[in-house]
Order: C-alpha cells, then sequence, then structure tokens
C-alpha cells in the first residue's frame, strides 16, 4: 500500500493440517516459513521479497543452524523420531540424545547440507521418561517425551 513504510518487515506464514493454527502454541501437522519483506519506498511494485534462508539477516546467519521441528512427540518406546534442521551453510555437526540428569544417552554425527536436513533417531535404547535433543553448536534444546 502507498501508506507501507519503508524497510524490513518479517512475516511468519504458519499452515495447520485440518484447520487453522493458533495464534500461540504448538501443533503437530503442518508448516511455518518466515519472510522478510523489503519495502523500498512507498510506489506500486516496491516490495521484494528477501531470500527465504534470511541471508540478509545477520542473527540467523551468525546462529548457523535453526532446530525446527522433533515428531512424533511424544513418541513410543521401540519407535522411531525425526529432527528437523534448517542449516545456513553446510558442516559436520553431532545430535546428542540427555536424560533428565544431562546425562548423554545417545550421539550421532552427522553432515548437514545448507537447507533443510532431517536426521531419524531410534528410541528402542530409551526408557519412558523425558529427554532433551540437542545439536552440536546449538544451545537451544527440544524436549522429547519418551512413552
Amino acid at each position: 500500500p502507498q501508506y507501507a513504510a519503508a524497510g524490513n518487515l518479517r512475516v511468519r506464514v504458519a499452515m495447520r493440517w485440518g484447520c487453522y493454527p493458533s495464534w500461540c502454541g504448538p501443533f503437530g501437522y503442518g508448516e511455518v516459513e518466515e519472510y522478510t519483506l523489503v519495502v523500498d519506498d512507498a510506489t506500486p511494485g516496491s516490495l521484494r521479497v528477501a531470500h527465504p534462508d534470511f541471508q540478509d539477516d545477520p542473527i540467523e546467519q551468525e546462529a548457523g543452524m535453526e532446530l525446527m521441528q522433533l515428531l512424533p512427540n511424544p513418541v513410543a518406546m521401540n519407535g522411531w523420531v525425526q529432527l528437523e534442521v534448517r542449516t545456513f551453510k553446510a558442516a559436520p555437526t553431532n545430535v546428542q540424545v540427555m536424560n533428565s540428569l544431562g546425562q548423554v544417552v545417545h550421539t550421532q554425527n552427522n553432515f548437514f547440507e545448507e537447507g533443510v536436513n532431517r536426521v531419524t533417531l531410534s528410541t528402542r535404547e530409551l526408557t519412558t521418561g523425558v529427554y532433551f535433543i540437542q545439536v552440536s553448536g546449538q544451545e537451544t534444546t527440544l524436549r522429547l517425551v519418551v512413552n
């Protein structure tokens, strides 16, 4: 619109299977994407969408990767869980599964390509309880519940 202020605008688009996503909170099946809209001026046609990997965003570049989701969660014992990680550059990495005491109970070495990477983890060696998934180089952990 003509009244749009020049600058960057972050937009999050969420799609949920079978219904609208809530404003806040997790959902099991669906997709969330973020975009940076760049408004150069208020003339028609001046809006452009920045690269979807946020190459214009120095905060995202510094992080190097982003933990996206862990499905299914909760998961049954003797099952499989899939971790999705978006990386902004290819790199070797490892995924650690820690129990509620902080002890590492499983480590899996991987090589992540630039883009979305999927890692499948077995829960066969895990007992019922709460676990935490951490990817090397990340401070953020994902909570996993094994039933």
